[in-house]
């Protein structure tokens, strides 16, 4: 039985709507799956040989055609659903939620990165490199070869 005969059925018993079917991936629900991707995946996105463990194939699915029906975007919706379902959110307060703190760590972020580099040019940066490789290492002293 295909997915659309079981929810013609369903539709069929009363138990859902073609309303509640065309709620299930809206480009607010698809936003937010992309927003939890971004900000929660840990797999490597190099993209390179696919077929290695631990190798995201979000981007490779993008290119491909029903790119929501794929395994990749189907398991992050499914992470999308639990996420909102067990913290009873909805899915265009989360994604403003998101992206205020999305906001507030860039400026966190940007903050920081200016303070390290104010830091590193404000004192001397040679103390943060190992004495053992500011020296010569051609020096008769570090050589025995080189001693008369």
């Amino acid at each position: 039985m295909s997915e659309r005969e079981i929810l013609d059925q369903l539709i069929a018993k009363g138990k859902i709507t073609e309303e509640d079917i065309s709620e299930l991936l809206t480009p607010a629900k698809k936003e937010l799956v992309g927003i939890l991707h971004l900000m929660m995946c840990g797999e490597d996105h190099d993209c390179g040989d696919l077929k290695l463990p631990h190798i995201c194939r979000w981007y490779p699915e993008e290119q491909l055609d029903n790119t929501w029906e794929r395994s990749t975007h189907t398991q992050w919706t499914e992470r999308a659903d639990d996420i909102l379902r067990r913290f009873n959110l909805t899915v265009n307060r989360t994604i403003y939620d998101l992206n205020e703190i999305r906001v507030v760590v860039g400026k966190a972020t940007a903050e920081g990165w200016m303070e390290l580099l104010r830091f590193i040019l404000s004192s001397d940066s040679t103390k943060f490199i190992p004495e053992s490789t500011t020296k010569d290492s051609t020096s008769s002293s570090d050589d025995p070869s080189l001693s008369s």
